[in-house]
């Protein structure tokens, strides 16, 4: 399942969090909801879900092998790229969303489905 989800910042911002990017090897998955924020509050974002467009720009290709688990994630942004992106729309967003299974990777590329996802170094 595909969509596209308009949002319009707040003084809070947008009211989500972001995990990947071509430096990281993932696609991009959408990592926390503010639940006061307008991502939240839209009621089309869930936390796992995979942002393909910003603002109409790809954020890269990738392969899926089944389900949520990917086998490459190339031509894509960069993790500061997309965030340089969301920002230059000033407060207005459009992005292309499809539904992940509520999981997300973290930098070694496991999937969590806890609320706390540390990230290895």
């Amino acid at each position: 399942m595909k969509w596209r989800t308009p949002l319009t910042r707040t003084t809070g911002g947008f009211g989500f969090g972001l995990r990947g990017g071509l430096d990281h090897n993932l696609p991009f998955f959408i990592l926390r909801l503010a639940s006061d924020g307008p991502a939240a509050k839209s009621g089309e974002l869930r936390v796992g879900d995979i942002v393909e467009e910003i603002n109409n720009n790809p954020t890269g290709k990738y392969d899926f092998l089944i389900e949520s688990v990917f086998t490459s994630f190339k031509d894509g942004l960069t993790h500061s790229e997309a965030i340089e992106l969301i920002k230059s729309g000033g407060n207005h967003l459009v992005i292309t969303l499809r539904r992940g299974d509520g999981t997300v990777p973290d930098l070694t590329g496991q999937n969590s489905r806890s609320g706390l996802i540390t990230p290895s170094r």
